[in-house]
């Protein structure tokens, strides 16, 4: 398929396209979470899950191809503004996050996920202690009760976020 774009028959381009816009699917996600997280709520305390962290992180341990760490930087800066945290922080620690966790096949080979559901929340854990200790740089400190509950509620709906990404694999079809 060296041939230029133009010059390729309606058949040969068809595949093309959708399987663009299916790449995007997971980046899309990712960024819906980022609003799910903005949206009001009607809770006694203001603990939403990291859902844009937890999309990332998914993506970039099951299909790190589908989830580059520029498509990070762009849910970090979107789940900054959505939050309401400093600009940055987010935008500088998903990235990382996707790429120690893409890099190199770190956690390739098959492993039972109650495994990958214990590791995951140790890294949700260290991310929150770096954004904290990050935004506590800039302005003052949060309430450690309701950083341990959002911790703990992003570990507990991590399973249903799993779910959500293999869904979208399915739909888009990409092994």
């Amino acid at each position: 398929m060296s041939q230029p774009w133009p010059d390729l028959i309606s058949d040969q381009r068809l595949p093309r396209g959708p399987i663009r816009w299916r790449r995007a699917l997971p980046l899309l996600v990712a960024l819906a979470a980022c609003v799910a997280v903005a949206a009001p709520m009607l809770a006694p305390a203001p603990v939403v899950p990291l859902l844009p962290l937890l999309c990332v992180m998914v993506w970039s341990v099951y299909q790190p191809r589908l989830m580059p760490p520029w498509a990070a930087l762009l849910v970090g800066v979107a789940s900054d503004l959505a939050m309401a945290t400093p600009l940055g922080i987010n935008a500088t620690l998903m990235p990382l996050l996707a790429l120690l966790l893409g890099a190199g096949g770190i956690w390739a080979g098959p492993r039972p996920f109650a495994l990958d559901w214990l590791l995951a929340g140790l890294v949700i854990a260290v991310y929150q202690a770096l954004a904290v200790g990050l935004a506590g740089l800039i302005g003052p400190p949060r309430d450690p009760g309701l950083l341990v509950a959002q911790t703990l509620l992003s570990w507990a709906i991590l399973p249903a976020v799993a779910r959500l990404a293999a869904w979208t694999q399915r739909i888009i079809g990409i092994q």
